[in-house]
């Protein structure tokens, strides 16, 4: 193994080393903290106190709720370092997690103080908002749009616009087609559908006009990984944008994790358009 590949080696132990503590870090909170300590984190709509957006997000009522987010959260962070591997973006990939950590939590929780709380009065002072979801949410829209730029890099802007087109008509289409009662009218049905189609014909029409100028294993390898997060991407978008009824005083809502999707894209697609590291 040569001095590149070895220090390639162990970045890639100490990303991994990271990724995984936040893992460590939410268990620990949850399994070492005491409930008293769990009851300062959390949001209150009714009290809101300026650290909370970001403590409460450290904070699951159950251990199904923790390992739902936690599942969610390794599947999204792994196809998006791949592809910032394979892209030879890393430094950019940390810049985004780092963004949307330090951006989606104050967002997520204005959103949805501003409409659940004040607006809507669908949340009452005793509610409380916690969870890593919002947070997850985020990287969500890091990984739709991380996969349309290293599209656009790869194989040109057009083809990126195709991609994105079909993207957001799936994730649209299946939001409302697995939705338990019908959020949309059959307008906005026919629209995403329209959007899928005219995403995959455009891609069918690229890929058969297209021409490869790299190798056939790295033009292997950017496949399956963009088949892959565009996968995940549809499958958690489609997950985090279903709505749940409240339970008790937690209102388990789509405000935040639409937020921390649109976060995402717009952090991502700033940093793509700057041309940033």
């Amino acid at each position: 193994m040569g001095p590149t590949a070895s220090r390639r080696h162990a970045s890639f132990w100490r990303d991994s080393a990271c990724l995984f503590g936040v893992v460590v870090g939410l268990c620990l909170v949850h399994f070492g903290l005491p409930a008293s300590v769990h009851e300062q984190l959390v949001f209150r709509y009714g009290n809101p106190i300026a650290l909370t957006p970001w403590t409460a997000v450290l904070v699951h009522d159950s251990v199904g709720h923790l390992a739902s987010n936690l599942l969610a959260y390794l599947v999204v962070v792994g196809p998006t370092y791949a592809l910032y591997r394979t892209w030879g973006r890393r430094r950019r990939f940390w810049l985004l997690m780092g963004g949307v950590i330090a951006i989606v939590p104050l967002l997520a929780s204005a959103a949805d103080y501003w409409l659940l709380y004040q607006r809507w009065g669908l949340a009452g002072p005793q509610t409380v908002g916690f969870g890593f979801s919002g947070v997850v949410s985020g990287f969500v829209g890091v990984l739709a749009a991380s996969t349309v730029g290293a599209v656009a890099n790869w194989y040109g802007r057009r083809s990126a616009v195709y991609v994105a087109v079909g993207l957001a008509g799936s994730c649209g289409t299946g939001v409302l087609v697995s939705a338990e009662k019908s959020v949309g009218t059959p307008s906005a049905l026919l629209l995403s559908s329209g959007l899928l189609i005219a995403g995959l014909a455009g891609i069918v029409r690229q890929w058969r006009f297209a021409t490869i100028e790299t190798s056939q294993q790295t033009a292997r390898d950017r496949l399956w990984i963009i088949g892959i997060c565009l996968l995940v991407a549809w499958l958690l978008t489609v997950a985090l944008l279903q709505m749940e009824p409240g339970i008790n005083t937690r209102f388990v809502d789509v405000i935040a994790h639409v937020t921390g999707l649109l976060t995402g894209i717009g952090l991502t697609s700033a940093n793509l358009i700057s041309g940033g590291p």
